[in-house]
């Protein structure tokens, strides 16, 4: 899952870099790159929500601190 939520952030990321940055000037501005660029954004934002449903136990873990309380006092003993 990671590996495609980094491919669907790479090809978001560099459509947008080519759509505006382009050596060729063909790509400046071109209707299929944002098309590219459009769906790939949709593709990556459903990525992202599935990545946090299948880590949200790991989250709540990291973020929410449940902790067990344990009595110190009784460890001593």
């Amino acid at each position: 899952m990671n590996i495609l939520v980094i491919l669907g952030f790479l090809t978001v990321a560099i459509s947008i870099g080519l759509a505006l940055y382009s050596p060729f000037p063909s790509l400046r501005g071109s209707g299929v790159l944002g098309e590219i660029h459009e769906t790939a954004g949709k593709i990556f934002f459903i990525l992202v929500i599935f990545h946090i449903i299948l880590n949200w136990n790991w989250i709540k873990a990291q973020y929410f601190k449940v902790t067990g309380k344990t009595d110190t006092k009784k460890k001593a003993k």
